[in-house]
């Protein structure tokens, strides 16, 4: 199994970091189908904006894990456990609140793990390596 931990800075640039970063990342493990590659990039947009917007100045970290799928991770310094929130639930004139729904929808499967100092919240997508 291949696994990258990514420490990301808090702040407006965190997402675009951690999109560039893990294209880097899954280009260098053989990852090429650009479909699948757009799915990770949203995927790891929305995982590190609801750090930034539910752990403001905690640290947190940018997980990447290889194998039979790809298991994609948000470390964070919060303690509030995640929640998808139902399509119907978020008006359409809300910016936010459908994130998780998204990330649900294109996951295999997706949770969180309580740790000593915060979180961390997995997405499992349906990618391996192409060569």
């Amino acid at each position: 199994m291949l696994r990258a931990e990514i420490d990301l800075v808090d702040g407006v640039q965190a997402p675009r970091a951690a999109r560039r970063a893990s294209r880097a990342v899954l280009g260098g493990w053989g990852y090429r189908d650009e479909d699948a590659l757009e799915v990770v990039e949203l995927v790891v947009t929305e995982l590190v904006t609801n750090a930034l917007r539910h752990a403001p100045g905690t640290p947190f970290q940018l997980q990447l894990e290889s194998g039979d799928r790809l298991r994609v991770a948000v470390v964070d310094g919060s303690a509030l456990v995640p929640v998808a929130r139902a399509m119907d639930a978020a008006s359409e004139g809300e910016e936010s609140g459908r994130g998780l729904h998204i990330v649900s929808e294109l996951a295999d499967a997706w949770g969180f793990e309580d740790l000593p100092d915060g979180k961390r919240i997995w997405v499992d997508l349906p990618f391996a390596p192409q060569g």
